[in-house]
């Protein structure tokens, strides 16, 4: 009911970093009767659909005493009014939907994550597998039937083989090594500056990702098909110059100090491209202490501004800049920039797509000269699946309404 979206949406307005850059234009929501929500704006904004439309920290709907119950916590109480309703979470064992028998389908036909969602499933097991070996050979002997993160030089193997589907992501992901802004050597624009011009990074994208199809050099962070498309920033992106970068070095006044680098060894790719680029910034006189943990001791750390310099990480695609995350002067990295804020802003205010490219080629070449994080290129993530699974959809994210299984070939 409404009284449970106004609750939710102003949660989400406190709690989470896109839902924050909404509601500095929120001027009120409110439940005109049960089943409509105003909600009133200090002034014009672009991208309210969008910004309530995005899944990831996306404005997720709850019942208001599950609000209420949680304060200013995490969320304890699972409700689920979707096609699949949850049932159990056991922890590092398996998250467990069931079909939701109240749950009605809309009449219009699917259209990626939005549209008619039907449930075919019985139930749907999410186990975690943390060797990518043990993912391919159980979706191989039908263990499972579905599995994230499958490492790109498998592709022309898995192709020949006729029980499973490897599917490739076409919407580009990008990785990249977040600075932090706040604390530390990185504070220092001129040494990030120096970091970026030593690193090649199509050597680093070759290294990591493999075939030549699985990733893309390029300093836009949008496909050429998208309204925001820009090359802006390109000269520095493809500078690689280890030895522009030893002057900035020494202009920077770094003495060798080690750069404290966090990355995941529960993610492969991202220990393979820091490991190259380690390899890379120490032949320019870089010292680089590489600390490899799993990725929940990582993202515990990076929410604290001491004892790191820089992180691994990749980001999804978003549709829109002012949702990039390293953008956020609340995201891990803290960058804050007025220049950079000033376009955000406009960005929010704007719907006009010529006018919007022109300030975000402001803003991608700001985030260039800035060295706000190193964006290293696009990458395109495989997937892996039964061929008797069917109704799976390869966009920018994973879901399973929809999806069916047939009888095995």
């Amino acid at each position: 009911m409404a009284n449970d979206v106004v609750a939710s949406l102003q949660r989400w307005g406190q709690v989470a970093a896109r839902g924050r850059d909404l509601f500095r234009d929120v001027e009120s929501v409110v439940a005109r009767d049960p089943y409509t929500v105003e909600i009133r704006l200090r002034e014009a904004n672009g991208l309210v659909p969008l910004a309530l439309a995005i899944p990831s920290q996306g404005a997720v709907i709850y019942p208001r005493e599950v609000i209420e119950e949680a304060g200013a916590g995490q969320i304890r109480r699972f409700i689920g009014t979707g096609p699949y309703r949850f049932v159990e979470h056991v922890p590092d064992v398996r998250i467990r939907l069931e079909r939701f028998d109240g749950y009605r389908a809309r009449d219009d036909a699917p259209d990626g994550m939005a549209g008619r969602r039907d449930a075919h499933l019985d139930a749907i097991e999410f186990l975690p597998v943390p060797d990518a070996s043990v993912r391919i050979a159980g979706v191989q002997r039908g263990d499972y039937h579905f599995a994230h993160s499958i490492p790109t030089d498998e592709f022309a193997r898995l192709r020949a083989i006729r029980s499973v589907t490897p599917l490739v992501i076409t919407t580009p992901q990008w990785a990249g090594f977040m600075f932090n802004h706040r604390a530390g050597l990185a504070t220092n624009r001129l040494l990030r500056r120096a970091i970026v011009a030593a690193l090649d990074e199509e050597a680093i994208l070759r290294g990591t990702y493999g075939p030549k199809q699985f990733w893309r050099p390029t300093p836009s962070f949008y496909p050429r098909e998208h309204p925001m498309w820009t090359e802006a920033g390109a000269e520095i992106y493809r500078q690689h110059d280890p030895a522009a970068a030893r002057r900035m070095l020494a202009e920077a006044g770094y003495r060798g100090q080690p750069i404290r680098w966090m990355v995941s060894s529960e993610m492969p790719h991202h220990l393979a491209a820091a490991t190259i680029a380690k390899s890379q910034l120490e032949a320019a006189g870089l010292a680089i202490d590489l600390q490899v943990m799993d990725w929940a001791t990582l993202v515990s750390r990076r929410s604290r501004p001491d004892g790191w310099d820089v992180f691994t990480t990749t980001f999804g695609f978003v549709p829109d800049p002012v949702f990039l995350l390293p953008l956020s002067p609340t995201w891990p990295g803290w960058y804050q920039d007025r220049e950079m804020q000033a376009h955000m802003r406009l960005l929010w205010r704007h719907a006009d797509p010529r006018v919007r490219v022109q300030i975000w080629s402001r803003a991608q070449q700001r985030f260039y000269n800035q060295a706000v994080a190193v964006r290293l290129g696009d990458w395109f993530p495989m997937l892996l699946h039964r061929a008797e699974l069917r109704g799976v959809v390869a966009g920018p994210g994973t879901f399973h309404w929809n999806v069916w299984i047939t009888r095995s070939p």
